[in-house]
């Protein structure tokens, strides 16, 4: 099946402290296994970087090892999604219609990518 990646839930996964890290690291699991196709946007790239660097974890992650977590167990697993401008209406029009939730919709944070 394939499945699109918040970033939340890359970011849960990655840090293992975070309250949703057993259910976001299970499914990168099944990705890393060949049990799911796992696709993220480019920008959720940038965005994963952002706050794993950013975010007031303990420890602070610093940005070698948000680097090492992304060369390590996204880049090689997930297709990557480059969105135009002209491809967002549809695309939140697609989550309107599902009623799916910002942040933290239903776990698991993923839908799929028709």
């Amino acid at each position: 099946m394939k499945a699109y990646f918040d970033t939340n839930v890359l970011v849960a996964a990655s840090v293992q402290e975070h309250q949703h890290h057993s259910q976001s690291f299970d499914l990168i699991r099944a990705v890393k296994e060949g049990r799911l196709l796992g696709y993220t946007s480019t920008h959720g790239l940038a965005e994963f970087y952002s706050v794993l660097t950013r975010a007031p974890f303990t420890p602070r992650i610093h940005p070698t090892e948000a680097g090492r977590l992304l060369d390590d167990n996204i880049l090689p697993y997930f297709d990557l999604i480059a969105l135009s401008a002209a491809d967002y209406k549809p695309v939140l029009r697609s989550c309107t219609n599902a009623c799916l939730i910002g942040a933290w919709f239903s776990m698991p944070s993923t839908f799929t990518v028709q």
